[in-house]
């Protein structure tokens, strides 16, 4: 943004008005809303810097003339058309500013300690994650180990009914190991 200037404001709107541009057409010249037009000549608000000489054409003068040049017909003491002399009305303007500065470092401090939480959250997550899925892989080897078991067995003597048994055994065996890890990772 274009740093603030008391008379900026001032210049801009006897610029505006010396061209003869109203204020929908000097802000759709420039591309801006109108009431971003009339924020940046009541000092509401700055001119963004890319758009600086966009506006010191619109207007039919340099940028050198918005910021440097002196309106012989403001004095800091006369009375502003709002009520208050003019150094009055840019020294809220200036508190008001501060005041927004302020407020936007305390919302970005606050985006920050919330992203590093998020970070935080999703590290946890991502690492639970993992532990699942290798507790899953560890439960599927054990099977496929005692699935190999069976089928050895049952070239044996053991026969089927001995291969159901041991499965629903290893079954159970899993059930419980799967329980017991959920109350671990949720003591709720």
């Amino acid at each position: 943004m274009a740093q603030f200037d008391p008379n900026f404001s001032a210049r801009l709107r006897l610029a505006r008005d010396q061209a003869g541009l109203s204020v929908d057409q000097a802000a759709d010249r420039v591309g801006v809303s109108p009431r971003a037009w009339r924020m940046y000549e009541s000092g509401e608000r700055a001119v963004d810097t890319r758009r600086l000489r966009d506006v010191a054409v619109c207007v039919n003068k340099t940028i050198t003339w918005l910021f440097e040049e002196v309106l012989p017909s403001i004095e800091p003491t006369q009375t502003a058309p709002e009520g208050g002399s003019l150094l009055d009305r840019l020294s809220r303007q200036q508190e008001i500013t501060d005041n927004q500065r302020i407020d936007m470092t305390k919302l970005l401090t606050e985006q920050q300690a919330n992203v590093a939480r998020l970070t935080e959250l999703l590290a946890r997550q991502q690492e639970a994650s993992i532990a699942e899925r290798e507790f899953q892989q560890q439960l599927m080897l054990q099977g496929f180990q005692n699935i190999k078991a069976d089928l050895e067995a049952l070239k044996g003597a053991g026969g089927l009914e001995a291969v159901k048994e041991r499965l629903a055994a290893d079954q159970a065996k899993a059930r419980a190991q799967i329980k017991t890890r959920h109350r671990q990772e949720d003591p709720t």
